[in-house]
This record gives structure tokens, sequence and C-alpha cells, in this order.
């Protein structure tokens, strides 16, 4: 995957091994008041390789503070800079500085909806079939 840094001391955090995802930061302070959404800029841009997508995730130091981020999914063909959608669902105010964690990014193979799909007259049968919300347990 190819980095690119639009911005001046804009950064996205390699990974350590084992580690699921890269840090997204941001690229400039803002705060957001009880109940507001807002479209953070990073000051990045990613190439997702071929066969992949990068998907924005939550933070758990930040969905703890009830933060998160909604949308999120940057297919292989975009070049433009990262934005991250969040939304405090707090009660209380939050301010970020410029360079704190705010979202990673996961990368991960996927099927592509453009690769030829066959549409069979009916599905196999499994052992839940069409059980729904619980049917694998508690």
């Amino acid at each position: 995957m190819l980095i690119y840094h639009l911005r001046n001391k804009a950064k996205l955090i390699t990974p350590e091994i084992g580690d699921a995802g890269f840090d997204i930061t941001c690229y400039s302070d803002f705060a957001l008041a009880p109940d507001e959404q807002a479209e953070v800029v990073t000051g990045i841009t990613v190439a997702i390789p071929n066969g992949y997508v990068g998907l924005i995730r939550d933070r758990s130091s930040i969905a703890r503070r009830q933060i998160y981020t909604h949308g999120g999914v940057i297919d292989s063909t975009y070049r433009g800079e990262l934005i991250v959608m969040i939304r405090n669902h707090s009660r209380t105010g939050a301010f970020f500085q410029a360079g704190n964690k705010i979202a990673q990014l996961i990368v991960v193979p996927y099927c592509s909806a453009a690769q030829r799909v066959h549409v069979p007259e009916a599905l196999g049968r499994t052992i839940r079939d069409k059980s729904g919300f619980g049917s694998t347990g508690a």
C-alpha cells in the first residue's frame, strides 16, 4: 500500500507487528459539541491495492468516550484525501489537537461486486437457514 502526505506534518501511523490497522490522525485542531458531527481532514491519501478495501473504524480509546466514526469505505480507485466522519454521542464536548489519533484504517481483501455473480434458482439450505437474530446462541 502506498501512503502519501498531502500536507506538511500529516501522518498515518504504520502498525506494529500484530496490529490490525494504521492509526489515522487529525491534521488540525477541532472540537465536537455533544451530538455534533464533523468531517475531519487528515492530510493523507493512500493507494489501496486492487482487490483490497480500506475500512475506517473506531479507535477503542475514542469509542470509550462515546465518539464514533461513521461511513468509511476506501476503494482501491480512490486517490483523494482521507476524511473521517466523526460523531460525538456523549453529553460532553470533546477537543482534539492536531496529530491526535482519531480512527484506524484496516485494509482487507474483498470479493468485488463487479465480478461475475451467479444467480441460482434457489440457495442451498443450512442448519441455521432463515433464523435471524440470536439463532446461533446468545
